[in-house]
């Protein structure tokens, strides 16, 4: 403690290098608690004094495969919230134009978060682009990731962070291969340092950008008929999902979609 009075690390690391030693730390502070299984924390609660739980209630609760429920697993920051005094954080510092958490405001935070006024801009906010003709065949929609794509190889080019998240899988691949060996290349290149993620749906969790590109993909088939299987929103956490894909965007959000 001497050489080294502060520690990060993930709980797991934290039961492998420590002893079991009572109040060890004289303060713990646990950040995405929503995100850490009560079982996992115990053992840090051990070796700390006092502690600080922060996370949200409304982003995703940890899975699990074998956890008890269709819900998931039981969350640090669920039981804390039943046990300790908590404090509201109004202030919401990621979107820079009001209408990017607007949506979530509205329907997750009772419009209880405030955002900080900044110079209003016309690429700011967010953009719907509607593709008429875009059809959902073979679980992908390739005229709407067309669409996207164009604007993509724009960006890839810009400074600015992005990110681009499809609603499956396949559609996210079905966008990739859109893209040129060089494009795919450079994609990846931003990958590696960070200044751009690619996506699907179920695995956006902590992830930000100046711009977000979202394919919604669902749509029409060739029958002109819509099937209501819409993957992950369909499964458990579908709402925390949304909320969590609809707050990554800083300065813009894009909406690709083929339906009404």
């Amino acid at each position: 403690r001497v050489i080294f009075p502060v520690w990060l690390c993930t709980p797991t690391t934290l039961a492998k290098t420590l002893p079991m030693q009572v109040a060890h730390f004289d303060l713990g502070i646990f950040d995405e608690a929503s995100q850490l299984p009560l079982s996992h924390a115990v053992g840090a609660l051990q070796r700390v004094q006092k502690c600080v739980v922060a996370g949200d209630p409304q982003q995703m609760r940890p899975q699990s495969y074998f956890g008890q429920s269709a819900e998931g697993v039981v969350d640090l920051l669920h039981q804390a919230a039943f046990y300790l005094p908590s404090q509201h954080l109004r202030y919401h510092y990621r979107s820079e134009d009001p209408s990017l958490i607007a949506f979530s405001n509205q329907h997750f935070y009772q419009h209880a978060l405030i955002v900080w006024p900044s110079k209003p801009a016309a690429t700011n906010g967010i953009f719907d682009h509607y593709i008429e003709a875009g059809r959902y065949i073979h679980q992908q929609n390739q005229t709407e990731a067309k669409a996207l794509t164009q604007q993509l190889r724009k960006l890839l080019h810009a400074e600015q962070k992005i990110g681009v998240v499809a609603f499956s899988e396949t559609q996210l691949n079905c966008i990739y291969q859109e893209l040129s060996s060089a494009e795919q290349a450079l994609l990846e290149t931003r990958i590696q340092d960070r200044s751009a993620f690619f996506l699907p749906l179920e695995k956006v969790q902590g992830e930000e950008c100046e711009i977000l590109l979202i394919s919604f993909g669902f749509a029409k088939n060739e029958a002109e008929q819509f099937s209501l299987k819409l993957g992950p929103m369909a499964q458990a956490q579908s709402g925390r999902r949304l909320n969590v894909l609809l707050t990554r965007a800083q300065k813009a959000l894009h909406f690709y979609s083929s339906i009404r």
